[in-house]
């Protein structure tokens, strides 16, 4: 088998909701981010309320970032890597 044929890991079918993941992502990440910002600058609460807000909303956050990543990978890559294909050719090309 030669490397270009092998694909490593499997590859699970598309769920239902997958048309709906950037939607659902960009909603946990409002979400994560308003909790982070009430735990931040809310007034009268005490410790244990501030670091719970700041967990749950750090949680959610990450989700919605990990959501969307699969889809950003391959612009952002391109973005980055077209300065080294403007320079050099192949190496903007590998990413």
């Amino acid at each position: 088998m030669s490397a270009s044929n092998a694909s490593e890991g499997a590859s699970l079918p598309k769920s239902r909701l997958a048309r709906y993941t950037p939607q659902i992502a960009a909603a946990a990440i409002a979400l994560g981010a308003g909790v982070i910002s009430v735990g931040l600058f809310a007034g009268g609460l005490d410790a244990t309320e501030i670091l719970a807000l700041l967990a749950f909303g750090c949680l959610v956050l990450f989700v919605g970032v990990a959501m969307i990543s699969s889809a950003l990978v391959k612009p952002l890559a391109s973005a980055l890597g077209w300065p080294g294909q403007r320079m050099a050719g192949t190496p903007g090309r590998r990413a």
